[in-house]
C-alpha cells in the first residue's frame, strides 16, 4: 500500500525555558516557552484511543485564543489513537506570547456517528506525529 510521507526536517524541539517576574514584590517563576509569531507542533500530555462509533476533534480555548493564538486540528476518524505518549496538532501563533509547561490550549471534543466497518488506518496511525 503507498503512502504519502511528510519528512520534516525542519522540525525543532523547543527547550523549556524560565521565566522569573516580580509582581507585586513577589518573585513568580514559570516554566514553558516564549513563542514568536508561527506555526508549532504541539504534543499534548493526554493520550486518545476513539472506538469505531465516536470521532474526534481538538478546539483551542478561548484563553490560547484571546492571547492571539489559535489550533487547527482535522477530525480524527473512528480507530484513530495516539502514540504511547501524546496526542500532537498544531497550533498558530500571531504575535509574542509565553505559554506555561502544562497549560490548558485546548480541549477535546468527542462526537457519536454511526459505527463503521473499517477504521483510520492511515500513516498516522498510533501517534507518529511526524
Amino acid at each position: 500500500k503507498n503512502k504519502t510521507l511528510i519528512n520534516p526536517t525542519y522540525y525543532i524541539d523547543l527547550p523549556i525555558e524560565e521565566q522569573n517576574v516580580t509582581f507585586n514584590d513577589e518573585k513568580l517563576n514559570f516554566r514553558g516557552w516564549f513563542l514568536l509569531p508561527g506555526e508549532y507542533v504541539v504534543h499534548f500530555n493526554e493520550k486518545i484511543k476513539l472506538p469505531l462509533d465516536r470521532t474526534g476533534i481538538v478546539v483551542h480555548r478561548s484563553s490560547l485564543y484571546r492571547q492571539g493564538g489559535y489550533i487547527n486540528s482535522p477530525l480524527w476518524d473512528p480507530l484513530y489513537q495516539s502514540g504511547e505518549n501524546t496526542m500532537s496538532t498544531v497550533m498558530h501563533i500571531n504575535w509574542a506570547i509565553f505559554i506555561e509547561e502544562n497549560a490548558r490550549l485546548a480541549q477535546c471534543y468527542i462526537l457519536s456517528n454511526q459505527e463503521v466497518s473499517k477504521g483510520y488506518d492511515g500513516q498516522w496511525r498510533d501517534g507518529r506525529a511526524y
